[in-house]
């Protein structure tokens, strides 16, 4: 509930700005959709399904959670690695990147997101990897087990968990740390001039960002 309450009214800020809306603040509305569509399509199936102690529906409804959920994870997933992604050039090579980094081109990230999201996703809809309900039931995803029984199964396992989990995970961190770095470096050398002022606040804010 506080997850739709939230996301829609993000949604509901960004459409009534959305003529000053900026490129890069596409992202964090394709964040909000993420988030908004997936608390109101998938997770009710779930928050039944735990009331009943096993996975309503069958077979049909499975594939529809766990595809719908995979879908909407490496969403945001990737949306949120593209957004450390973008602030890490604007921070450390905003002349170089400054101008591509907005509208047309943000609008195509946005785009490839979700077809690279819906691609993969497909995949085990014809036979490569599976979806199946979790040990207790609650829910469905892929049959992240599936690497002890079929080698293509594994290979999809392994894929799925290198280049969409841990990949992008290490490329959030990098972008953090080299956004710290920056900003650590800068506040040096501000300090060695001699220039103090609303230093410290200033260094909190942009690390928070």
């Amino acid at each position: 509930l506080l997850s739709v309450l939230g996301n829609g009214l993000v949604l509901v800020i960004y459409y009534r700005r959305r003529k000053k809306l900026l490129g890069s603040e596409l992202l964090c509305v394709n964040l909000a959709v993420v988030d908004f569509l997936c608390c109101i399509c998938f997770y009710p199936l779930s928050i039944l399904s735990s009331f009943h102690h096993a996975w309503l529906g069958e077979k049909i409804t499975c594939v529809y959670y766990g595809l719908g959920c995979y879908i909407f994870g490496l969403c945001g997933m990737f949306t949120i690695t593209a957004i450390s992604i973008i602030r890490y050039l604007k921070t450390c090579y905003s002349l170089v990147y400054g101008v591509w980094l907005e509208g047309a081109n943000i609008r195509i990230a946005c785009f490839a997101i979700w077809l690279v999201a819906a691609v993969w996703s497909s995949f085990p809809l014809f036979g490569w990897g599976e979806y199946v309900p979790e040990p207790y039931g609650l829910s469905c995803t892929i049959a992240w087990r599936g690497y002890h029984t079929s080698a293509k199964d594994a290979f999809y396992v392994i894929c799925s968990f290198a280049c969409f989990t841990l990949v992008p995970v290490l490329l959030i961190v990098v972008s953090q740390c080299r956004i710290l770095c920056k900003v650590s470096h800068f506040s040096y050398s501000l300090s060695a001039r001699g220039i103090r002022n609303n230093l410290r606040y200033t260094e909190k804010r942009l690390s928070m960002v």
